[in-house]
């Protein structure tokens, strides 16, 4: 199983997640995002983003690391991937207190 914040981002920089589900596999079903290409070719990134110090309500973004859990990194996955998934991560931390 994988941790918040799990997601998936593509090589057009759309992301999917937004930290309720905790298990990439489940969001490729929730989305019906199909990519049976070989790794190399992948249209989708696994990407978790994890608080180093080990508290997911320390929402101070610079206490956040993002890795790729691909066992390489796309050649395509650039800095607008990058700040795609932490701009959803930073979505994910906003509450509606209506």
């Amino acid at each position: 199983m994988c941790k918040y914040f799990s997601c998936l981002v593509n090589k057009t920089g759309r992301v999917v997640g937004d930290g309720s589900i905790d298990s990439h596999e489940e969001l490729y079903q929730i989305y019906k995002i199909k990519d049976d290409r070989p790794k190399e070719l992948l249209l989708w990134a696994k990407i978790e983003i994890l608080p180093q110090d080990g508290d997911i309500f320390n929402h101070d973004i610079k206490n956040w690391d993002l890795t790729i859990d691909e066992e390489r990194k796309p050649d395509w996955f650039g800095v607008k991937h990058e700040k795609a998934c932490f701009d959803r991560l930073k979505k994910s931390f906003e509450v509606d207190v209506k």
